[in-house]
């Protein structure tokens, strides 16, 4: 209760008093001026109560849709992104940052702001790993493709093609630093992400130590496989490949309890 409702509700009872006292000791002329006055002013507590109850309602619409709803959608793009991966989900957003640097950080609850700011600084964390990560399973495939090819490999490019019916669908686009660091069998990702193809066929660009030229080798699916099998036991074996993924998942856990509270002040604002 503000001020102004006390101020109210203690005039209101003064009012009241005051007419029961006149009653009581005689001055039945002034009982129904202090009646009218305590109904005046009861009126006016009650009107000021619903002005105020209506006001917070209307901020806290706004505040959805300029706060927590935004918040809510974002959480979601996030989670959307990281589920698909275990290691490689990349997602990053200016959305927090945005609150953090203007007046409406200050407005949300404190529990509620750790917890975005808890959820905000692993996703960063997460994000900003990634240059890492792939430099690992850069360094663990090329070292399988020295095995394969001879210790001289510089670098190595690969390129995997799908046939239907013997005609070639062309590149297929996979990102095979993301095959290592997810472990999976290439073969099977290959079925999962393109089951309508008949075959595959792999190709790896080397370019060999005191070479500038690519000279494209191509591979049987199964030898294929079985360089990126010896990769991926190793990359799966790294330490910030393991860390990774342990982030990932607390990660995906901080951002459902997040979307579902944030989803609570979205369905009923009035409620903040």
């Amino acid at each position: 209760m503000d001020r102004m409702e006390l101020s109210t509700l203690l005039t209101s009872l003064t009012s009241s008093m005051l007419a029961v006292l006149s009653w009581v000791f005689g001055y039945q002329a002034l009982a129904p001026i202090f009646s009218a006055l305590t109904g005046v002013f009861l009126a006016f507590y009650f009107n000021s109560v619903m002005q105020k109850r209506s006001w917070q309602r209307e901020v806290a619409v706004k505040m959805v849709a300029e706060l927590y709803g935004p918040l809510y959608v974002d959480v979601g793009k996030a989670l959307k992104e990281l589920s698909s991966s275990s290691a490689t989900g990349y997602y990053r957003s200016d959305q927090w940052s945005k609150v953090v640097e203007n007046y409406h950080y200050r407005v949300i609850k404190v529990d509620m702001r750790g917890r975005l700011d808890a959820f905000y600084m692993l996703l960063d964390k997460v994000t900003s790993q990634l240059s890492e990560l792939n430099r690992i399973a850069d360094s663990s495939i090329l070292k399988s493709v020295r095995e394969e090819f001879g210790s001289d490999i510089e670098r190595a490019d690969w390129s995997i093609y799908g046939f239907r019916e013997a005609v070639s669908q062309g590149n297929l686009n996979i990102t095979i630093l993301h095959v290592g660091l997810e472990g999976v069998d290439l073969t099977a990702y290959l079925k999962r992400l393109y089951p309508f193809m008949d075959s595959y066929r792999v190709t790896i660009s080397l370019q060999r130590r005191g070479s500038n030229q690519m000279s494209p080798q191509d591979v049987e699916l199964e030898s294929a496989q079985r360089i990126m099998a010896k990769a991926t036991t190793e990359i799966s074996e790294h330490p910030k490949v393991e860390a990774q993924k342990k982030a990932v998942q607390e990660l995906a856990g901080l951002g459902k309890d997040l979307r579902e509270r944030l989803g609570k002040i979205v369905e009923a604002p009035w409620k903040i």
